[in-house]
């Protein structure tokens, strides 16, 4: 089915204004609905996005318009007094007003590039959240800002490890439904504020007109249910909460602040603002996209250095102390079943023989110059080393950084004799060392890419055989192998990753 077939058709009217008339698309499929104007970029008109805006025809009713000088409309245009953008803002205010006039609803306002601008333009520079006038004061404020970025980063881990648990999956949709509406239910009872994006609750945290009880329940309750809701299949928006349990916990961050140390201590609002950004890095694990946020929001550019500080903590914190990636990228890549997943499908018809290294030889840490040049006599891509106890990980050396070595090493001697008793050691000559772990010559790559995935590892290499002291090891498989396969070249051809000047 073709795309635009979805698309209802819209239908092309004229609206008189002062001085001519505007023409505009609109799509109206039902009564009722709520009304959306979508103003156009420059150079553009209303009929450009048709196969945009037709989609959401069953959920809104909207108009597109032809701005002053574009498509249809009538307005006359003089370039001599068309200097800025306010002739379009006045358009546009009244336009709008026809609009909720006829359909006796606010108008929802969407834009493209000039008409984003003209309609802030038309609503003026104002922040989200309006905020009183306030200052960090003391430097003596970091190292509390430091240590509310632990406690956000490790309550940003812990929201991210409960949304993508895999226990509420196994139960049954109703069920899962059912545990989010009654736990939602009853803590709303007590708290309210906990419902819905808590716009409202992240102005009142930031001006300081939230009781400790509330920030309480908007920092650990709002938190958790977003979480579980979130692993229980149900769709929702996550920015949102997380904003608030983030201002909450920055507000109480505050509010310990000033009873530790009052006469030191900025003010709440300023750490419900720093808690906001930090909470949003943290989750996303996005810290310059939580700046922008924080100075979007709140307009407040003498915040963006303590924001810094704690955005950059509570993102450390999550990723290395509670092992956490971003959200999303926790959601794509445990949302489903490892072999739900397109790639993994794929992966998982192969098995790892296709795409190993064969070209290796094993060898001890310790060895000789002579018997570092017989191992390179047969041209192996790696150095399988060898350690001395089973507890030590195996190591793969490129082949080629023997070789190097063996040349500075002679150019050295001059053509003199090398000592007797000279041993070359392999873990102290330059050049990166893999380590490694083993895998089943029966595996997949989607085996073998989980295993890379979830380990510090730099390759896997391939064991033949079951007893343990008779395992021979037929290859090496890398990330970069992996990668190549997946992308339809040959999986064998040298890496760039893996070669080294």
């Amino acid at each position: 089915m073709a795309y635009e077939t979805l698309a209802a058709e819209p239908a092309r009217k004229m609206m008189a204004l002062q001085d001519g008339a505007v023409s505009y698309l609109e799509w109206k499929t039902g009564a009722d609905l709520p009304p959306l104007h979508f103003a156009h970029a420059n150079g553009f008109n209303g009929q450009t996005y048709r196969t945009l805006l037709g989609p959401l025809a069953s959920r809104f009713h909207i108009r597109a318009w032809d701005a002053r000088g574009h498509g249809m409309s009538e307005l006359p245009v003089d370039i001599d007094t068309h200097k800025d953008w306010y002739v379009y803002r006045d358009d546009l205010i009244a336009f709008l007003e026809r609009f909720a006039e006829e359909t006796g609803q606010p108008v929802l306002l969407a834009g493209h590039s000039m008409g984003a601008l003209v309609a802030q333009v038309m609503y003026g520079n104002e922040p989200a959240f309006r905020i009183p006038e306030v200052a960090l004061g003391s430097l003596m404020n970091l190292p509390w800002i430091v240590v509310i970025g632990l406690v956000i980063g490790l309550m940003a881990g812990l929201f991210i490890h409960i949304s993508r648990s895999q226990r509420l999956q196994t139960l049954p949709l109703w069920l899962r439904l059912g545990v989010v509406g009654v736990g939602t239910g009853v803590l709303a009872w007590w708290f309210p504020e906990i419902q819905g994006i808590g716009y409202d609750s992240v102005a009142a945290a930031l001006n300081n007109q939230l009781a400790i009880n509330v920030l309480l329940a908007l920092m650990v309750a709002k938190l958790l249910i977003t979480a579980i809701t979130v692993a229980g299949g149900v769709p929702i928006g996550i920015i949102g909460p997380v904003l608030v349990a983030g201002a909450a916990t920055g507000a109480l961050g505050g509010m310990l602040g000033g009873w530790l140390w009052p006469e030191k201590a900025a003010d709440p609002g300023i750490y419900a603002m720093l808690g906001m950004a930090a909470m949003m890095g943290a989750v996303l694990q996005a810290p310059l996209a939580a700046l922008m946020a924080l100075l979007e929001l709140t307009h407040t550019p003498n915040i963006m250095l303590p924001g810094m500080l704690v955005v950059v903590v509570a993102c450390l914190t999550s990723r290395q102390l509670t092992g956490c990636e971003g959200f999303f990228i926790s959601s794509v890549r445990y949302g489903l079943h490892p072999l739900q997943q397109p790639l993994m499908q794929a992966l998982s018809r192969v098995s790892v023989p296709a795409v190993m290294e064969r070209r290796l030889v094993r060898t001890e840490r310790m060895i000789t110059p002579d018997q570092a040049r017989r191992l390179l006599e047969t041209n192996p891509m790696w150095l399988v080393i060898e350690r001395s106890s089973d507890d030590k990980p195996v190591l793969a050396l490129k082949a080629a950084e023997l070789a190097r070595w063996l040349l500075e090493h002679d150019e050295a001697l001059n053509g003199e004799a090398p000592p007797e008793d000279e041993l070359v050691d392999l873990l102290e000559i330059p050049g990166q060392r893999l380590e490694m772990a083993p895998i089943g010559l029966q595996a997949t790559l989607s085996e073998a890419f989980l295993k890379l995935q979830d380990s510090a590892l730099g390759a896997l290499y391939v064991v033949h055989g079951y007893r343990p002291k008779q395992q021979r090891i037929s290859g090496i498989i890398t990330r970069g192998a992996i990668e190549r396969y997946y992308h339809y070249t040959d999986a064998r051809q040298p890496d760039v990753r893996d070669t080294y000047p």
